[in-house]
């Protein structure tokens, strides 16, 4: 048996979420199992379980870390493109397009948000894309 690792709390939940996201994008939706979440993190079944209380625990905050993250890369790709000109800006939000389905985090959100297992997600702060969309627009 390996010898326990001692991670922060944050640190344990990363680690935790990542295994998610990979064993989610290998196996669907309704193939997440914690289980698999654990032996993919190198962690026993009960340290999920601790994190995160349950499946659905765990499903919702994979969910609103997905939601964070895609927020995070439209703003960034909004904000670079403010420094073009208005015609050139069919071309970058083609590009910010294509940063919200970067490294599949569209499809897994698409699937965690479609799959309905997903209940009482708190929605990620959009105001700084909200902000940035209205001075993209003048």
């Amino acid at each position: 048996m390996p010898p326990r690792v001692r991670r922060s709390v944050e640190e344990a939940r990363t680690i935790i979420l990542d295994a998610a996201e990979e064993v989610l994008r290998d196996a669907g939706p309704a193939g997440l199992r914690i289980k698999d979440v654990a032996e993919r993190a190198g962690m026993a079944h009960p340290n999920v379980l601790h994190h995160f209380g349950s499946r659905e625990g765990l499903l919702r905050e994979l969910t609103v870390r997905t939601m964070e993250r895609i927020t995070s890369r439209v703003v960034r790709a909004i904000g670079k493109s403010m420094l073009t000109t208005p015609a050139d800006r069919v071309e970058t939000l083609a590009r910010v397009l294509d940063e919200v389905y970067e490294g599949d985090q569209g499809r897994l959100l698409a699937w965690l948000l479609i799959s309905g297992r997903v209940e009482r997600i708190e929605k990620p702060n959009l105001e700084p894309l909200v902000k940035i969309t209205h001075a993209w627009r003048t």
